[in-house]
């Protein structure tokens, strides 16, 4: 049971961002990744990708979309996240 639950469990490989908290993204990612740097650095900008490329929302602002948008850089039009996974999506 074990071995084929972790078949049907997708990997986030790659996260892709553009107009989140100030900051344009694009990581690889591994299976144990460790985001580290400087205050200001953007380390938070690429947590709360993650979180709303996994679950659509971030939990700390609430599942409306007009909470969600709050991540976004101020003044900008648009913010994007797109995430790529080890099975192809």
């Amino acid at each position: 049971m074990g071995k084929e639950k972790n078949r049907n469990m997708k990997i986030l490989n790659r996260i892709q961002a553009m107009n989140v908290k100030g900051r344009t993204i694009d990581r690889e990612l591994t299976p144990l990744t460790a985001i580290i740097g400087p205050n200001m650095g953007g380390k938070s900008a690429i947590a709360a990708a993650v979180t709303v490329a996994a679950l659509g929302y971030l939990p700390a602002l609430g599942k409306l979309p007009n909470r969600t948008v709050q991540l976004m850089t101020p003044d900008a039009d648009a913010m994007e996240i797109r995430a790529s996974y080890s099975d192809g999506t």
